[in-house]
């Protein structure tokens, strides 16, 4: 194989392992910054007239979660709304 042969598979080699998680990290933020807007528009619709705000949506735990911060007053709407609203949203996301 002639040097300008090699030079051009090692350059597509290369690129390749540098390409892979790139996109394997784009993806998990693109998934990331979904769940955390629909985690975040659906909550301000749950708590709309009970006295709480959404504080941050966090979806980028460790362990996969996602975790959702209110501030407010009195008791919670039921969580069981706030499930329904997100229902096929959370991209296997617990």
């Amino acid at each position: 194989m002639s040097a300008k042969k090699s030079g051009i598979v090692i350059a597509i080699v290369m690129l390749v392992l540098i390409a892979a998680p790139l996109s394997y990290t784009g993806y998990n933020i693109f998934i990331d910054n979904s769940v955390t807007q629909n985690v975040n528009e659906a909550s301000i619709n749950w708590l709309e007239g009970s006295g709480f705000e959404v504080i941050s949506v966090d979806a980028e735990s460790a362990d996969n979660e996602v975790i959702l911060r209110v501030i407010g007053d009195g008791e919670l709407p039921p969580i069981e709304d706030l499930e329904e609203m997100l229902k096929g949203k959370l991209y296997g996301k617990p």
